[in-house]
C-alpha cells in the first residue's frame, strides 16, 4: 500500500511537471506513460485554480464575463499557455500553408500570425461567454474542474486505445534516473558537483523533449516525422 501511494505521488509530480509551469522541486525523471494516470487529477487542479480566480473576481463585484476571462487567463498562466500556443500554430499553418511542407514551416515559426491571433480571440471569447452564463462561482468552478479533468481523461483514454502506437516514453529518449547516474559517477570518480550539473542538464533535456511531444499532439500527422527527426538529432548531440 505504501509503495502504491508512493508511486501515485511520483506520478502526480511528474504529471504536474509535464502539464503545467508549476515548479516541482526534486521531481524524478518519470515514466510518462504510467504518469498519465495522474493527468485527470492535475487537470482538475488546473480547473480549480481557474475557479478560485473566478470566485475571487466575482466576489469583488466584477461582471461575470470579466470574471470568466480572468479565470481563463489564470488557467493559461498555470499551463504556460501550452494549448493556446498549439491552437495558434495550427491556425496559422492551416490558413497560410498550401503544401504540407509549408504548413509545417509556418507551425514551427514561434511568431504568431493573423489566423493564430483570431483563433485565440475566438477561443477565449467563446469559452468566456459560455462560462459567464453559469454566473454562480460554484457552477463555474465545477465546470472548470470537469473540463480540466475530462480533457486529460480523454487524452489518457486516447493514448490507451491507440493500439500499435508507441507511448510517449518510447518516442522520446529519457535520461537515466538519479540513482543510476549517482552510481555511475561513483564508478568514474566524477566530482559530485559535476554529477549534479549533469543531472540538471538531463532533466532540462527531458523537459524540452516532452514539451515537443505535447506540441506534436496538437499538429497534423505529418508533423510527427519532423518532431521525431529533431528529437533524434537532440539525443545524438548529447
Amino acid at each position: 500500500m505504501a509503495i502504491e501511494l508512493s508511486g501515485w505521488w511520483s506520478d502526480l509530480r511528474a504529471a504536474a511537471a509535464f502539464l503545467t509551469r508549476v515548479p516541482v522541486s526534486g521531481a524524478p525523471v518519470p515514466d510518462i506513460a504510467r504518469a498519465m494516470r495522474a493527468f485527470p487529477l492535475v487537470g482538475a487542479a488546473i480547473g480549480l485554480a481557474g475557479g478560485a480566480v473566478y470566485a475571487f473576481a466575482y466576489g469583488l463585484g466584477l461582471p461575470t464575463l470579466a470574471s470568466a476571462l480572468l479565470a481563463l487567463a489564470a488557467s493559461a498562466l498555470v499551463t504556460g499557455a501550452l494549448h493556446e500556443d498549439g491552437l495558434a500554430d495550427m491556425a496559422d499553418g492551416l490558413a497560410g500553408g498550401h503544401t504540407p511542407e509549408r504548413r509545417l514551416e509556418i507551425m514551427d515559426d514561434s511568431r504568431i500570425g493573423t489566423a493564430g491571433a483570431i483563433a485565440l480571440i475566438m477561443s477565449f471569447a467563446l469559452r468566456a461567454a459560455a462560462l459567464s452564463t453559469l454566473a454562480s462561482p460554484g457552477l463555474a468552478t465545477t465546470a472548470l474542474i470537469a473540463a480540466g479533468a475530462g480533457s486529460r481523461l480523454g487524452q489518457l483514454l486516447g493514448d490507451r486505445h491507440a493500439e500499435g502506437e508507441p507511448g510517449v516514453d518510447e518516442r522520446l529518449p529519457q535520461p537515466v534516473d538519479g540513482g543510476e547516474r549517482s552510481a555511475d559517477c561513483e564508478m568514474r570518480g566524477t566530482d559530485q558537483e559535476q554529477c549534479r550539473s549533469d543531472e540538471e542538464h538531463a532533466i532540462s533535456t527531458w523537459q524540452t523533449e516532452t514539451a515537443q511531444e505535447v506540441r506534436k499532439r496538437t499538429k497534423p500527422p505529418d508533423y510527427e516525422q519532423e518532431v521525431d527527426r529533431k528529437s533524434t538529432r537532440l539525443n545524438s548531440s548529447h
